[in-house]
């Protein structure tokens, strides 16, 4: 699990869900997202490390520009103490992404898994900007 963390905090949450047997077919994580005062759910669809969150709530997509420091805790199920990890910042590289006129947003977000070997629970920072209001 500690592998995956490093490669992005969105990436990270998809490859812990790969993992489990019951979110393998789906490939999909629900995130809970907070950008000012307004709070969305979300969810991350794909394997890639710098996938957009889609609200399930309207057509808005959020696009990850960068992240700050990632904590994961992933709590077995079987009573062994939980094993924590802290990821630095990472800023992605690719030249030219568009943001087309939209403004860049800071935000949290957190996310919970939960399957028969135990809980990882993930939260930071995330700054991107949003597409289809």
């Amino acid at each position: 699990m500690k592998r995956g963390i490093a490669l992005g905090v969105f990436s990270v949450a998809l490859a812990v869900v790969m993992a489990l047997p019951a979110a393998a077919q789906r490939n999909k994580l629900p995130v809970s997202l907070t950008c000012g005062s307004t709070t969305y759910d979300v969810t991350v669809a794909g394997n890639g490390t710098w996938q957009p969150a889609r609200d399930n709530n309207s057509n808005l997509v959020f696009h990850p520009t960068a992240f700050g420091e990632f904590t994961g805790t992933f709590t077995p199920a079987a009573g062994s103490p939980p094993q924590t990890e802290t990821d630095p910042p990472q800023e992605f590289q690719a030249q030219g992404q568009q943001h087309n006129g939209h403004p860049t947003l800071d935000c949290t977000y957190s996310f919970t898994i939960v399957d028969e070997s135990g809980t990882f629970e993930g939260s930071g920072g995330v700054s991107g900007w949003t597409s289809g209001n």
